[in-house]
């Protein structure tokens, strides 16, 4: 297949049937009980048929090449259509099943119905069905549908209840400490990852959360006073997709938003709750809805912290229609995030070596983790891959990664440590590990948490400060993140972390799969990723006359990297594509290249020979007017400064 789609895609597909008799091996089901019992016999099931978009080579393409389709042209050409929609639910009425209402996107049909039905209606046969957790009432022979209708379905879901994705939180018990020690504060994570800096909070943007259950408000607000951050419940909405009873919080959905409300403190966070992730698809479903009827203005980044084994807790039905799903939600602009998993390269527990999905999805950014210590000052001190003690021990936490079975490697994905055919997770990492755990309050009491379902919030939070700086320059929504992400392996935009490993892979220089490119500095990442060109331009640049340009690089304080581009001693060097600039921040006397082609830096000297002026006092940058009647001169009054508090340049 072509690269980054899934490997065997087809319309309709279903899982390996359950085994008969003997132990049952922790990654595969067996049969318990041939005959159901009156009461199970009688249990309605939900199921949800995904539909057959059109033009769905197309559509992949399109997004693969990072382009953001309008609402008009996705109802016109991709979307399925109404009459699509009508005649898979008319067939699953005639068969006595109870059929949900259609969303804006028509790209899902949700039936009930009883075992017996089922069973009619599909042709298949249901028993009780042993899995790892428990037992379930499950489809035990692959189901059929009439040619008519199954030309216009992509999958069915919900036959087989126990294969279905699981949270990825980590906890233990601990309590509030000072700052640099864990477990982490939000002020913390701001500071050692360069977020703080940039003064952005994501206001104008909305974080989807997708999960199954919803937080305790007071838990959330616990949480925020405690650490100073300025949120209110406002913010927060949820969205019971399904309409049924929601079960009680696990704790993953409240790390889920109190840290991604946490990083990205103007952001609204909208929670999409379906109640038991077997029914995943329905939030997927219900995102794409609201994108198609733009009842979420700027939802342009989803978090997900849970996941499935690709060869033991998903089917290629399941696989290929959440992909059909992530494809639509990418043409609307939306990056995606996902958690790759605690226990290695062992998905969910299990003794087979597989990446999880959806971190595995190319089309989803898949976050890793890493163990944590800070110096006082909130400063990284050390920082390695979640490791397992023992590399052969499968009962060990560690950073999830691994090869994709599903999907090819995708072109984006090369540089030092990629290899192989299929594609690679984790892509980036966040802190993670328990033991460098980040603060939450859950059920009143103060607790630290880790896992990879940490940094996906977090880095959630940081893909809303990153749309809204693109916001505020008059962009589009980030298209493509994976894409953009690769090309900065080996940049100061990210940490690369060295050492540590999951049970079989190991971290090391460059792209490893336990932790991907590294942890990020946000700052050098927001200017790679927010839309910068050459020459920059702001608002007041046409009253100013021409001439008056200002590039900023922020680096660990807010007035980080400076470029003089009215300056005589600044160079451009227009052939080779890049500037000289001053590392201002870090108080190093040093030169460093930015390539405006790949929008990294490199340092190239110790030696600063340019003039650097800056004004503390008036928290503001010095410029001087450019000379029109001697070109590469500049006069020395007026002086325009530019004001980081209002964002203008002005006179003094």
């Amino acid at each position: 297949p072509p690269a980054g789609r899934p490997r065997g895609a087809r319309p309709v597909c279903f899982g390996a049937g359950a085994a008969r008799g003997g132990a049952a091996a922790p990654a595969h089901a067996e049969v318990a009980r041939d005959t159901l019992s009156a009461d199970e016999a009688a249990a309605p099931m939900e199921i949800n048929l995904t539909l057959q978009m059109r033009n769905f080579d197309e559509l992949e393409r399109r997004v693969a090449a990072g382009e953001i389709l309008s609402r008009e042209e996705m109802a016109a050409r991709f979307l399925p259509d109404p009459a699509q929609w009508q005649a898979v639910a008319g067939w699953l009425s005639a068969q006595g099943l109870a059929v949900g209402q259609a969303g804006a996107s028509h790209q899902e049909v949700v039936a009930t119905g009883t075992p017996a039905q089922l069973q009619a209606a599909f042709g298949t046969r249901f028993a009780r069905v042993k899995f790892r957790d428990g037992e379930y009432t499950a489809a035990v022979t692959t189901p059929t549908l009439p040619a008519e209708v199954s030309a216009l379905v992509r999958s069915v879901h919900g036959l087989q209840p126990y294969l279905r994705p699981h949270k990825h939180a980590s906890r233990r018990k601990d309590v509030l400490t000072a700052n640099g020690a864990p477990p982490f504060l939000p002020e913390d994570i701001t500071t050692a990852y360069d977020i703080a800096p940039t003064g952005l909070t994501g206001a104008g943007q909305r974080i989807g959360v997708v999960i199954d259950t919803t937080p305790t408000l007071s838990d959330l607000t616990t949480f925020w006073a405690n650490t100073g951050v300025p949120q209110s419940t406002s913010n927060i909405t949820t969205i019971n997709v399904r309409n049924r009873a929601l079960g009680s919080p696990s704790g993953e959905e409240t790390l889920d938003v109190a840290w991604s409300s946490a990083i990205a403190t103007g952001a609204q966070i909208i929670i999409y709750a379906c109640g038991d992730l077997n029914y995943v698809n329905e939030d997927y479903s219900r995102i794409v809805s609201d994108l198609q009827a733009n009842a979420e203005p700027g939802l342009n980044q989803i978090t997900m912290s849970f996941g499935a084994g690709e060869e033991t807790d998903e089917t290629p039905d399941d696989i290929n229609a959440a992909h059909q799903y992530f494809t639509s939600m990418a043409a609307y602009g939306v990056s995606l995030f996902a958690s790759s998993g605690d226990e290695g390269a062992n998905a969910n527990g299990g003794a087979t070596v597989q990446a999880v999905y959806p971190a595995s999805d190319p089309l989803v950014t898949g976050v890793g983790a890493t163990t944590l210590t800070l110096d006082p000052t909130s400063v990284i001190g050390s920082e390695t891959a979640w490791s397992r003690i023992s590399p052969r021990s499968k009962d060990q936490d560690s950073s999830g990664g691994g090869i994709s079975q599903s999907f090819s490697r995708p072109s984006w994905q090369t540089g030092t440590g990629t290899s192989g055919t299929g594609r690679e997770v984790p892509d980036v990492s966040m802190v993670g590990d328990p033991n460098t755990g980040c603060y939450l309050i859950f059920q009143s009491k103060s607790e630290e948490d880790g896992g990879t379902s940490l940094g996906t919030p977090i880095w959630a939070g940081m893909c809303a400060l990153l749309n809204q700086a693109r916001a505020n320059k008059g962009l589009a929504a980030i298209s493509g993140l994976n894409s953009q992400l690769y090309p900065l392996l080996g940049t100061t935009a990210f940490h690369d972390i060295t050492s540590g490993n999951n049970g079989t892979y190991t971290a090391g220089v460059g792209y490893d799969a336990v932790t991907g490119l590294g942890t990020p500095d946000f700052a050098v990442l927001l200017q790679a990723l927010s839309g910068t060109t050459h020459p920059a331009f702001f608002n007041g640049e046409t009253a100013l006359s021409n001439g008056v340009y200002y590039l900023q690089f922020p680096s660990g304080n807010p007035f980080g990297y400076y470029s003089f581009l009215t300056n005589p001693n600044y160079i451009y060097h227009n052939d080779l594509g890049y500037e000289y600039v001053f590392d201002a921040a870090d108080g190093k006397s040093g030169v460093y290249l930015y390539d405006f082609a790949s929008s990294t830096f490199f340092y190239t000297s110790p030696s600063f020979p340019f003039p650097y002026l800056y004004d503390f006092t008036l928290n503001s940058v010095l410029y001087y007017y450019p000379n029109a009647t001697k070109p590469g001169y500049y006069t020395s009054n007026p002086r325009y400064f530019y004001d980081f508090a209002t964002g203008q340049i002005i006179t003094k």
